[in-house]
């Protein structure tokens, strides 16, 4: 071949480049088009012996595939799971195999990760009776906490750190990483102050793979065994909280169901207010969870999901009711705003706030997610949307905004950084005036 080409120009190495590409050349039946594979470097996803775009599906012959399977080695149960699997996942397991000395094991809890975190949908609003659970459920996780578990719990397996490093450069191969890292840097939510105590030293990815280990370690299951949504059903809990003295490390963590964390995250806000520490602290989130999960399992079925069909509806009425107040708050007299401002309770005073929001998002963020629900008090409420809407402020409206800005104890930034992320966010229509910015940063602290 080689000599008769030479009669045509000659054999070089691009030529053989191409010829290589176009002897490669695969198939791909979902996009009806064809597509080269890239071998060599690894780009892309694994499919066989090469490697292909992500935008195409991986298509093995049937010779192939046994090829594949027979380089594994398996045999009985570990064989019968391999050959359940999909082109695809067989060729990430191989992989894993031939460039990092994995197991098969090893391999399928790799490409089984890559799979679930790129396939989990992104989690949902809290609404009422998000608290609650199956009784059945809540039972077992209060025997959990009963018998003192969540001190003792290990996960199931420990893979090591290089299973991880394969599993985020295959997802980052496949473009399916970067979702999947803002949704594991979130998980647990700790305390700015914590986290940083933690991880602050290192890589900037080093927490989120740490929390993907732990989901594999975990095989994507809470401590109950149950298999659950890991973005939403499933949260990763600290044993002890930080604000109660907890690292933000992986021998801290586990992973409970969603309610039951919320539950706990409730019971750790009232400890940090009522000002409990060391074992008074742990006696009363022990003591307080252990009656909210008793009496979540002594509800039935029936009660639950009544419960949360309520929340649901409430949660639909408030989006509804905030959606008018944004639509017809500008279109008020100056005198109908302020009267609303003065006269609303709390419930009337967050939906205002939150109508009044100039960008997307909450009307008072905190750097934590777990304290991005909560709302100002209802003096510093008013005054915000007296700033908001350009009424005049008094020197109490001034000191309520900075004491705002204080609150939001899980923010490390700087205070006037807080106040140009309000302002920016949430108003006011007029602008502050120098002294004014000087009396609420005096009032924050």
């Amino acid at each position: 071949m080689t000599k008769k080409l030479s009669q045509y120009g000659g054999w070089d190495s691009k030529l053989e480049e191409r010829a290589r590409e176009v002897l490669t050349l695969r198939f791909s039946e979902l996009s009806d088009s064809f597509e080269f594979a890239v071998k060599g470097r690894g780009k892309g996803k694994a499919c066989g012996d090469s490697y292909i775009s992500a935008a195409y599906e991986c298509r093995l012959e049937a010779g192939e595939r046994k090829k594949l399977i027979g380089e594994l080695g398996v045999k009985g149960e570990m064989r019968k799971k391999i050959e359940l699997l999909n082109d695809e996942q067989l060729s990430r397991v191989v992989e894993a195999k031939r460039k990092k000395g994995f197991s098969a094991e090893q391999g399928l809890a790799a490409s089984r990760a890559i799979d679930t975190l790129a396939g989990t949908a992104t989690g949902s609003r809290k609404i009422g009776g998000d608290n609650l659970q199956d009784p059945a459920a809540a039972a077992k996780m209060a025997e959990f906490y009963a018998n003192g578990k969540d001190k003792t719990y290990k996960a199931p397996y420990d893979y090591p750190p290089e299973i991880v490093e394969f599993v985020v450069e295959r997802m980052k191969s496949e473009g399916t990483w970067t979702d999947a890292y803002k949704k594991l840097s979130i998980k647990g939510s700790p305390e700015a102050s914590v986290k940083k105590e933690a991880w602050g030293d290192q890589p900037s990815d080093a927490r989120a793979k740490a929390v993907l280990k732990s989901l594999m370690d975990n095989d994507f299951k809470d401590v109950l065994g149950n298999e659950l949504a890991w973005t939403s059903a499933m949260q990763l809990d600290h044993r002890l909280a930080g604000s109660m003295g907890g690292k933000d490390t992986p021998d801290n963590w586990i992973w409970i169901s969603a309610p039951t964390n919320q539950v706990k995250g409730d019971i750790e806000k009232n400890i940090k207010t009522k000002k409990l520490v060391g074992e008074e602290a742990e006696r009363f989130l022990k003591e307080s969870l252990l009656v909210k999960l008793e009496k979540n399992a002594s509800m039935s079925a029936d009660e639950v999901a009544k419960i949360k069909q309520q929340g649901r509806a409430y949660a639909t009425e408030k989006v509804q009711r905030r959606e008018a107040l944004r639509v017809n708050l500008p279109a008020m007299a100056p005198d109908q705003v302020l009267r609303r401002i003065e006269e609303y309770t709390k419930p009337g005073l967050e939906d205002m706030l939150q109508a009044s929001v100039k960008t997307g998002g909450p009307a008072f963020l905190k750097k934590s997610v777990r304290g991005q629900g909560d709302y100002p008090t209802v003096p510093q409420a008013r005054a915000m949307l007296k700033m908001r809407w350009g009424f005049d402020l008094s020197p109490s409206d001034l000191r309520s905004i900075g004491q705002a800005i204080a609150s939001s104890v899980y923010d490390t930034r700087p205070k006037a950084e807080i106040l140009q992320l309000i302002i920016d966010r949430f108003g006011p229509t007029t602008g502050l005036t120098p002294a004014q910015r000087n009396a609420i940063l005096d009032a924050a602290g």
